[in-house]
């Protein structure tokens, strides 16, 4: 697989987690609990790969630094409200709200990446470029999975 081919794939699974977390029920404490810690272990892996094995292609593409930079400051403010939704009960009359607006926020970043950042990366490296890149992804998930 290559880098926006698992990329594209991990965008699936976190609208995946979050569709089921916005059909939870407010009495389904546990459910909630596992779906909210799944999302943002997917959300911050794919964050820690995306900053450290792709936006750095980003910055250095005069043709990319400008959405690379989005990009960043998007992951940013998704983890400030992962930070807030964490400390809410999960039966908080709120929760569920807190939970839409992360949602929006990932849509968004979602869109623009594979609308904006992922085609033009295709087109900056090769295949051999972007399979070796896939390969690093892997790597650096495995790793983080252990130390985690």
């Amino acid at each position: 697989m290559n880098a926006i081919e698992i990329l594209k794939k991990d965008h699936q699974e976190v609208m995946s987690v979050l569709q089921s977390i916005l059909k939870s029920k407010i009495t389904a404490v546990k459910t909630r609990e596992k779906l909210i810690n799944k999302l943002y272990s997917l959300v911050k892996l794919h964050s820690i790969v995306e900053e450290k094995l792709i936006y750095p292609t980003g910055l250095a593409h005069p043709k990319l630094e400008k959405i690379t930079r989005e990009s960043l400051a998007e992951h940013e403010a998704v983890d400030i409200l992962f930070k807030k939704i964490l400390k809410v009960e999960v039966n908080d009359e709120n929760w569920l709200a807190k939970c839409n607006v992360i949602k929006e926020n990932l849509e968004h970043h979602i869109d623009e990446e594979e609308k904006n950042l992922f085609p033009i990366l295709n087109k900056l490296l090769s295949e051999e470029d972007l399979k070796d890149m896939g390969n690093r992804i892997l790597l650096l998930k495995q790793k983080q999975l252990i130390e985690a």
